[in-house]
């Protein structure tokens, strides 16, 4: 996939233990019914305690004078700064969208048959994330009420979020909800390996065989001429920059 940009993640040696990762997530209010899953972050009273917060800074500020007010007002600034500079609701990095156009892009996610694929690649291309930050995608790293994506860039190797726009939030639930055993079973990594395929400790897919099945299905959509390295044995092939 075309990781031109989108950069978080690698964070040296994993703990290659055989954990399974529970996943037992309450009742989701944009489908309107239980999805089988509960927030692995425990945070379904977070909206209730923010409120009651809420209320009491309210009464307490009421007898702050305004220079005290002045100062609460510039630490809640300087503590969101600190706490979401990397916050974006938008992609910063470039993508699959930088080498494919709407149409082709399309056409490139309609020839995968097989819905992890779809889905990793459906994150690289809206995301924009680098092959080694999409396999590694942790049930973790995703805030279920919020909808965002923290995860660790692979060149900077500073804590970035990203706002996971709601389609693509639609169908990872949907995957979640039909993997879900096999993704416990690979500590929660969305893009679990198949073990009958690879012998590597790693629960995630093995990022090379993410670059094959890339180029697999860019074939199949008959896009190799507008995507992939410019050869000489092909001189219709325009020059793109494959894959790293």
């Amino acid at each position: 996939m075309a990781e031109h940009g989108q950069t978080r993640r690698v964070q040296g040696p994993l703990p290659l233990v055989d954990a399974r990762v529970q996943i037992s997530l309450p009742a989701n209010p944009i489908y309107g019914d239980k999805l089988g899953f509960g927030n692995p972050k425990g945070k379904s009273s977070k909206t209730e305690d923010f409120e009651d917060f809420s209320e009491t800074l309210k009464q307490v500020s009421m007898n702050r004078s305004w220079h005290q007010l002045q100062k609460l007002q510039s630490v809640l600034h300087k503590t969101q700064t600190k706490r979401f500079a990397g916050k974006r609701k938008t992609p910063k990095y470039g993508s699959i969208s930088k080498a494919f156009s709407d149409s082709q892009l399309q056409r490139f996610l309609h020839v995968i048959d097989s819905d992890k694929f779809r889905l990793l690649f459906s994150y690289q291309a809206q995301l924009g994330l680098r092959i080694g930050e999409a396999v590694r995608v942790n049930i973790n790293s995703i805030d279920l009420e919020t909808r965002e994506l923290t995860l660790k860039t692979e060149k900077a190797r500073v804590m970035d979020s990203l706002l996971i726009p709601m389609p693509l939030f639609k169908d990872t639930i949907i995957f979640i909800s039909k993997h879900k055993s096999k993704i416990e079973n690979a500590q929660g990594y969305l893009f679990y390996a198949d073990k009958l395929r690879t012998k590597r400790p790693e629960p995630f897919l093995e990022q090379n065989y993410v670059r094959n099945r890339f180029r697999h299905y860019v074939r199949l959509a008959g896009l190799d001429e507008v995507y992939d390295t410019s050869d000489e044995t092909n001189p219709n092939r325009s020059v793109r920059q494959a894959p790293s």
